[in-house]
């Protein structure tokens, strides 16, 4: 937990703050994002501010098609824009125009407007040019949304003749159902597969939006009345996330498994010549994977090392051929490798996605820290992370809230401390028997009045099988982090 910036950081507390636009932060006419209380911000995420606009976004665009690092360019841009949620800002359009940016001719949106035009039997309602439709008139209404909401300009209005007010909150309503209609695009079954990347960015832009709406809907920006911010957006801030994540975990898996399936095929078929046995039924298939290849590229470098040598009588005796043909697998199957871990890395692993859905990540909320795991549920339990363990609360106490990772002393009855011994214990030995078990059962009948007492750094680690000096005093930790010398 040493690199914030990899972290959802949410400074707000669920109501809105008054600080806003113009006071936290300025839009300059070239785009750029400037802040004017700096102090408000560590330095992780005032850098993730300034990669909003102008220049930077640009080249934040160009990093993210050039790189193999897509979702974690991406992610950048939206630590960036959630700081800002706090203080009225809207910056959901930087997401959305990931999708087609104009410095990047190589695109998510070229490549779905090429599979639909390449499929023999059209899509219903959709055609290349009514997605590219769909997407600029969204990506037009954000932009315009967006510069109401981040500045005191309240010229850009769209249909309503009413005042300011009601100008944004129409233009949340139109969005809201932009935004899904987009995402039915980007999800037709003969193309789930090949859209789900720009179903992922989109879906990640639509949260983002929706967050903003959570935390300012009803603010002095846009003045939703309770019933009419229910009615129109409620369902979609509680349902929206899972839905999306369902959608694109089960359909990753599925292209994923076809993927894997053609890399065994490729492996079988040079097993005569390489021994390298991939069959998918490896408890760490992405590691036989891996050792497949090796084994490939060995062979591989064997024969043309003898071709080397022996020259002609290597092309008479066969080898030749058998070295040409298996480059040829070679080349073939890290294509697929490649394609796989390009695929995951804009799809189920994108990490803008799993950051604003709480998938596996760290969120920091008015200041506390609350990690949420693979199925978005609060963790609240003793937690095992980078070789690290993290105490979050399992209930509401007078110094935590329900989940709050725990940082200082921290005292815990013996029943506590037994859960907390229990889960070390199981994750030390790895689901094997131990003697140190029936020690702790006993230890915690012997202490049932005993209090217990934990340290954890700043950063959330709890301090374990060492001697620490704290405030001035040498201290000194067992291995389930109990201060022997309180």
């Amino acid at each position: 937990m040493t690199h914030p910036q990899e972290f959802l950081n949410e400074t707000q507390s669920t109501t809105y703050q008054s600080i806003g636009a113009g006071e936290v932060f300025k839009v300059e006419n070239d785009g750029v994002v400037k802040v004017l209380k700096d102090m408000l911000f560590d330095k992780d995420t005032l850098k993730s501010i300034a990669s909003l606009g102008g220049d930077t976004l640009k080249q934040v665009y160009k990093d993210a098609y050039h790189s193999n690092d897509f979702s974690g360019t991406l992610r950048t841009v939206v630590l960036g824009a959630v700081a800002l949620i706090p203080y009225g800002g809207a910056f959901i359009s930087q997401i959305l125009g990931a999708v087609c940016p104009n410095n990047v001719e190589d695109n998510q949106m070229k490549y779905v407007q090429d599979q639909i035009n390449h499929l023999d039997k059209k899509i219903e309602d959709l055609s290349a040019a009514t997605l590219k439709s769909h997407y600029e008139t969204l990506l037009k209404e954000l932009e315009s949304f967006e510069r109401s909401v981040n500045s005191l300009d309240t010229t850009d209005v769209y249909y309503s003749t009413g005042n300011v007010y009601e100008n944004r909150r129409w233009h949340a309503r139109h969005i809201n159902q932009k935004f899904k209609e987009l995402i039915r695009d980007c999800n037709k079954e003969i193309l789930q597969a090949k859209e789900l990347p720009m179903y992922t960015t989109v879906a990640t832009a639509y949260l983002l939006f929706l967050k903003f709406i959570e935390k300012n809907g009803k603010g002095p920006k846009i003045k939703f009345d309770n019933a009419s911010f229910n009615e129109e957006f409620m369902h979609d801030i509680q349902t929206a996330a899972k839905e999306y994540k369902i959608h694109i975990e089960y359909t990753y898996n599925a292209e994923a498994h076809r993927l894997r399936e053609e890399m065994i095929a490729i492996a079988q078929k040079a097993r005569s010549v390489t021994h390298a046995y991939l069959t998918g039924n490896e408890s760490s298939f992405d590691d036989a994977v891996v050792r497949a290849l090796k084994k490939m590229e060995d062979k591989y470098n064997e024969l043309l090392k003898n071709f080397m040598r022996d020259g002609a009588a290597s092309v008479l005796s066969g080898q030749n051929t058998i070295m040409n043909n298996l480059g040829k697998d070679i080349d073939n199957y890290r294509n697929k490798l490649n394609e796989q871990n390009k695929y995951y890395n804009r799809t189920w692993g994108n990490q803008a996605f799993r950051v604003i859905a709480r998938i596996d990540t760290w969120v920091q909320e008015s200041g506390k820290w609350y990690y949420y795991d693979h199925d978005m549920l609060l963790v609240n339990h003793i937690f095992y992370s980078g070789g690290k363990w993290y105490y979050l609360s399992p209930e509401k106490t007078d110094k935590l809230e329900k989940g709050q990772m725990a940082t200082g002393w921290l005292s815990l009855p013996s029943n506590k401390m037994g859960v907390v011994m229990m889960f070390m214990y199981s994750k030390n030995v790895g689901g094997k028997y131990s003697n140190e078990l029936p020690k702790i059962m006993e230890l915690m009948k012997k202490s049932a009045n005993t209090k217990f007492w934990l340290y954890f750094s700043p950063n959330g680690e709890l301090v374990h099988n060492t001697k620490k000096t704290i405030g001035g005093k040498e201290y000194e930790f067992d291995k389930y982090g109990i201060c022997l010398n309180p």
